[in-house]
């Protein structure tokens, strides 16, 4: 009997300070993407399908942050199939996200299922670029797309690549789109550089915002909940961003002008 008590009173600390459905589910789509067949293209698209379930949601249409969630186990297939994960491994490397922008052109509902499309660019000396869509099995429409820039550390692409197909691999070109989004990531960068350095509750007691353009800033900690591989998950800061827009919006007046106006904002 303590036994149970003891097994339960454990599961429910581990809820608690864990995304537990995360690393099952990661750990669901590494055995599955073992046992499919290889993609020997690198450059091919890979297609998994899904469907918007109720945890997914947040106002009866996918959550923001749920995109670049399935995204991140869409990236784990597509690694482990092409072999790329092999090789980084082999290569006493690692790979780390570091720009992703996803545009939202049409939302995707609760029950309504979608093909995620997934595929490598192109690649430069640091980095692969892929490019993610979101297509609905309903109409076929491109929901949402993403660019994604995965670094790679203690190698190179060239390197990754020439271990799997023994040979020098030539770049495909930058589309035009792409090129425009990495420049974006370098003017960003280096104007981070030259810098010196319940949330609609509490925005709601808190001091207004008179300046509509003006900085609000709100902190805090990476907790265990939020946390995929002992660092903060891509899927978290879209998240942390939606309650950051929730408090700025209560603050500078919007939400209250939008509701007066019988309006309404979505990303």
């Amino acid at each position: 009997m303590w036994s149970v008590v003891w097994l339960l009173a454990a599961l429910v600390v581990l809820f608690c300070t864990l995304d537990v459905w995360y690393f099952l589910r990661a750990g669901t789509v590494i055995l599955r993407a073992w046992f499919q067949a290889p993609v020997w293209d690198i450059t091919g698209e890979q297609v998994v399908t899904g469907r918007v379930t109720p945890h997914d949601i947040d106002m009866c249409h996918m959550n923001n942050a749920r995109y670049l969630r399935e995204c991140d186990f869409a990236r784990f297939s597509l690694y482990i199939r092409n072999g790329v994960f092999k090789a980084v491994w082999a290569l006493g490397g690692n790979m780390v996200v570091a720009a992703t922008t996803i545009r939202y052109r049409r939302a995707l509902c609760i029950g309504e299922g979608y093909d995620l499309c997934s595929r490598i660019v192109t690649w430069d000396d640091k980095a692969f670029f892929l490019e993610q869509r979101f297509v609905s099995t309903k109409d076929r429409l491109v929901c949402a797309v993403m660019y994604c820039k995965q670094s790679v550390i203690r190698c190179s692409p060239d390197k990754i690549l020439q271990h799997l197909c023994k040979r020098k691999v030539e770049r495909p070109e930058f589309p035009e789109d792409l090129q425009h989004w990495v420049n974006f990531i370098s003017a960003s960068s280096q104007t981070l550089r030259a810098e010196t350095c319940t949330v609609i509750l509490r925005a709601w007691f808190q001091p207004p915002v008179w300046d509509v353009t003006g900085e609000q800033v709100i902190t805090g900690p990476v907790t265990p909940h939020d946390i995929d591989m002992c660092h903060m998950s891509n899927a978290r800061y879209l998240q942390e961003c939606d309650f950051a827009r929730f408090s700025l919006y209560m603050r500078n007046g919007v939400f209250k002008a939008v509701w007066a106006l019988r309006g309404n904002i979505l990303l």
